[in-house]
């Protein structure tokens, strides 16, 4: 039996709805509001964090210039540990040998077989905040005990000191976004080994991991990490930057002893990546500069647009906060507002507009505005943002 398609609900004669966040994880209550989105036209969303899929000339041109022969034999190839020709690629991306290599299905996914690899109940990590959930609820399942590392407002860098003061004997990892999510932030060569510095002096056996799955948006040939020492380990894919999420391509760097004990643990929960996907990865990797051309040229155009919209705001005092250099997230104060949850809920029942209360990244007084979609959405939902934050203000006094 074939499922029914959903319709999308046309017209404003209905009240959208909001997920009530109530105790709902970021991620369930991301995806329950996607999916009821789904099924509008007249509701704008401000809430990915990631750029457009790109469809169109791209992938035709990717189809277009690869012979039949050539795919045929990338599919033909063994990938018991991750494809050859996708290992290769990425290591001539970050000039290391397939031993520091694992690929993954996708971020998350490395980030729970790095945790399920590495970490013991009890054990102590450090994480940032603000942050993305799973960076701390991943090692939270495993039994760890996290523990917050303020990453403070305007310029959320990191406080070299304090988290030499809270490592201990039992600190087991500390985990960092480079660029930060949410507020696009860059960790620079300076910052991260100084980082690393002072964890190594405090802990030699703490893992300083890096996630670097937005790296890319500060430039394609901007140096990862992992090309600075290897002491740390770095976590990447092509989903944010690229739109490819759909790929499932992602990737852990690390030391050979670490990647092979995380092979270990990877053939148990996952046995055996696809070879079809492995193959478009290689496709994408191939051609990588001109996927990230397209990235660069919606965000730098998106950029523009938000800046219109969101510099007025600023000036009038609704929000506070510069929009980042790069990246495609925004993570400013609503100015009088302690919890942005309320409000949230109110521009979207009455402006049908659906951005992300900060609460769930670590700052309630913050929402989060993803800019890498649709222009035209972009635009209806940002003109319905401001005036929610107008109205609001007015309905305050």
């Amino acid at each position: 039996m074939v499922p029914k398609k959903t319709s999308r609900r046309k017209g404003r004669d209905e009240t959208p709805i909001w997920i009530e966040i109530r105790d709902k994880s970021y991620l369930d209550w991301f995806k329950r509001t996607a999916v009821y989105l789904s099924t509008r036209d007249d509701c704008s969303s401000l809430l990915s964090s990631d750029v457009t899929e790109p469809l169109g000339p791209v992938w035709n041109g990717l189809t277009r210039d690869w012979s039949q022969r050539e795919i045929m034999s990338l599919l033909s190839s063994q990938n018991q540990w991750g494809h050859p020709e996708l290992l290769r690629q990425l290591a001539k991306r970050y000039n290391i040998g397939f031993r520091n290599i694992v690929t993954t299905n996708g971020v998350s996914n490395g980030l729970f077989l790095l945790c399920k690899t590495v970490l013991r109940p009890d054990d102590e990590v450090l994480v940032e905040s603000p942050c993305y959930e799973p960076l701390w609820a991943t090692p939270r399942s495993m039994g760890a005990q996290v523990r917050f590392l303020r990453r403070l407002p305007p310029k959320y860098q990191i406080d070299t000191e304090e988290l030499g003061e809270m490592i201990t004997e039992r600190t087991r990892m500390v985990i960092l976004s480079n660029l930060h999510n949410p507020t696009g932030t860059q960790l620079g060569k300076k910052e991260l080994m100084e980082v690393l510095g002072v964890v190594k002096k405090a802990n030699r056996d703490t893992m300083v991991v890096v996630d670097e799955i937005y790296l890319d948006f500060a430039g394609i040939d901007t140096r990862s990490a992992a090309s600075y020492d290897e002491g740390f380990t770095i976590l990447s894919s092509l989903t944010k930057v690229y739109g490819l999420g759909q790929l499932r391509c992602g990737w852990i760097i690390s030391d050979s002893e670490n990647v092979e004990n995380i092979r270990k643990v990877q053939a148990v929960v996952e046995g055996v990546g696809s070879r079809f996907l492995e193959t478009m990865d290689v496709m994408v990797l191939r051609n990588i500069r001109e996927f990230w051309g397209l990235s660069n040229r919606t965000v730098k155009k998106n950029r523009a647009i938000l800046a219109d919209e969101i510099d007025p705001l600023i000036a009038g005092g609704y929000l506070e906060g510069q929009i980042p250099k790069y990246g495609c997230v925004y993570f400013p104060k609503v100015e009088g507002v302690e919890d942005t949850e309320a409000l949230c809920r109110g521009i979207a029942r009455r402006f049908r507009v659906y951005v992300t209360p900060g609460r769930f990244f670590g700052d309630p007084s913050r929402i989060r505005i993803g800019f890498g979609g649709d222009e035209d959405e972009l635009r209806r939902g940002l003109k319905a943002l401001s005036d929610g934050l107008e109205a609001y203000r007015r309905m305050q006094g």
